[in-house]
């Protein structure tokens, strides 16, 4: 093993592309934060300047340009600390957004008393509020342009880290298969390094939904000559059976050549996403958990549901006669649709909804992807399309049977098929919307599309639940509902 680490920086000899491409990113979003924040504050000042001509900023005016300069600096430091410019991008944007809100907000708190000192109490209160809420709206709207800009490139397969995958095994097919299918996180799969399978062997993904080939490159001995040969800036280790010599030697090597490594955890009895990793001093702990929603996030999502799901029925209740009479006049057959789903637990409830569907369609299928499906009404497919179908389930979140967001239910002839890790969906209460319900994906069966449900599970938040609400309406009122 000893004899393939060199001792040439094969890192400095690799295509820097991505590298360059990464810091140019971390310049150009610290560049216009700034000047967004700016813009924001300015804004704010100039805002309540104008609604209290006098006696606003009693101070000299010199003090004017040092708040704006002491606001726009204390929301880049706290974006700094909150990871805002490290490399990555997270799924559909929802965690530089959430970082955001919460580094301004913090930034704006520590700000406020030197700003009330010299801007007055009344004012102060106003003045930081604009700008907090001119701050969130101009950055979130700036990262929003970056994350497409950067997931149109890595689809694209420009500015991607180039990886090497060692060990065909399970895992590693796996790790093919999910970087195939999420382009945005910046990963382009290479080849293989295998001990066990012969120079330019083909590895597939195995899945008709998700293809992928790439060839093997070679075994762990020509570990030095791959990583030049196709300038490999990435090693991702996926044998759990390594041994610990084998391991070391490999890290070495990545650490003397500059490239960067990962590895999949030993625990082939537990699934990946209910690992954690833990430290206690400087000893690293790996550990298995389940999902589990903290009590204050519990009861402010329900307090949440039942807040929304009053005022959205008690709005909407003088449309329901007006959407009943268009059901009833396009097709025959009742107003509402009713069905038994699973929810929390694996507990069943019955689900309402605005039939969309002939009477004549089993009541139990799989649902419409496509406008053209013979089994909806020419109503039906209005009410699916905005979304409006989904109205009558708010009274299942007042009942307690659902969340306004979460998993999408499923129906009990779907469930029973669920293996071990699917039936992790059940561990949470269902929603009318979720991650998985605002993308694309969503032409795809629900349970097979697992990582938008253990992505939620495992960053629950009032906040998340807020974006993603808001992200729903943005959807609806685009046309995408049933598509």
């Amino acid at each position: 093993m000893r004899s393939f680490i060199g001792k040439t920086n094969i890192g400095k000899m690799l295509d820097l592309d991505w590298r360059k491409y990464q810091g140019l990113v971390m310049v150009s979003k610290m560049f216009f934060d700034t000047l967004l924040t700016f813009l924001a504050t300015t804004l704010s000042f100039a805002i309540i300047a104008d609604l209290y001509p006098e006696g606003f900023f009693s101070a000299a005016e010199k003090m004017k340009y040092l708040a704006i300069f002491w606001i726009v600096v204390s929301n880049i430091v706290f974006f700094w600390n909150s990871g805002l410019y490290q490399q990555g991008i997270s799924f559909l944007n929802f965690e530089e957004t959430e970082k955001t809100i919460r580094a301004s907000f913090m930034a704006h708190i520590v700000v406020y008393p030197g700003i009330m000192i010299i801007a007055g109490a009344y004012q102060s209160i106003l003045l930081v509020f604009i700008s907090l809420l001119g701050t969130v709206l101009l950055v979130t709207g700036e990262r929003l342009v970056a994350y497409k800009i950067a997931k149109y490139n890595y689809k694209k397969g420009r500015f991607v880290k180039r990886i090497a995958i060692y060990d065909a095994c399970p895992a590693g097919v796996f790790i093919l298969k999910k970087l195939t299918e999420l382009p945005q996180l910046g990963f382009k799969p290479i080849g293989f390094i295998d001990n066990q399978l012969e120079k330019k062997s083909v590895i597939s993904t195995g899945s008709e939904e998700i293809q992928a080939k790439i060839p093997v490159l070679g075994s762990i001995k020509d570990l030095c000559r791959i990583a030049s040969k196709y300038r490999i800036e990435e090693l991702f280790v996926a044998t759990p059976a390594i041994k610990a010599g084998e391991m070391k030697e490999i890290i070495d090597f990545c650490k003397k050549t500059d490239i960067r490594y990962r590895f999949v955890p030993n625990l082939i009895e537990e699934p990946l996403y209910k690992i954690n990793l833990y430290s206690i001093g400087n000893i690293p702990f790996v550990k298995t958990e389940d999902f589990e929603i903290g009590i204050l996030t519990a009861v402010l999502k329900r307090f949440l549901d039942v807040l929304l799901s009053s005022i959205i029925l008690i709005v909407i209740s003088p449309f329901f006669a007006l959407i009943a009479i268009l059901i009833k006049r396009d097709s025959r057959g009742p107003v509402f649709f009713s069905q038994t789903r699973i929810g929390k637990n694996g507990v069943p409830f019955t689900i309402y909804k605005f039939r969309t569907m002939k009477t004549s369609a089993p009541k139990y299928g799989y649902s419409p992807t496509t406008d053209d499906d013979k089994r909806m009404t020419r109503f039906g497919r209005f009410l699916r399309r905005t979304s409006i179908d989904e109205l009558p389930q708010f009274w299942n979140v007042i009942k307690n049977d659902m969340s306004i967001v979460g998993p999408r239910p499923e129906m009990p002839f779907i469930v029973k098929q669920y293996n071990a890790q699917q039936r992790d969906r059940l561990l949470v209460k269902p929603g009318i919307t979720g991650l998985w319900q605002i993308t694309l994906d969503r032409s795809k069966l629900i349970h097979e599309n697992l990582d938008y449900d253990i992505y939620y599970m495992k960053n629950v938040s009032l906040l998340l639940d807020i974006l993603i609400i808001i992200k729903t309406i943005i959807f609806a009122a685009g046309g995408a509902g049933a598509r």
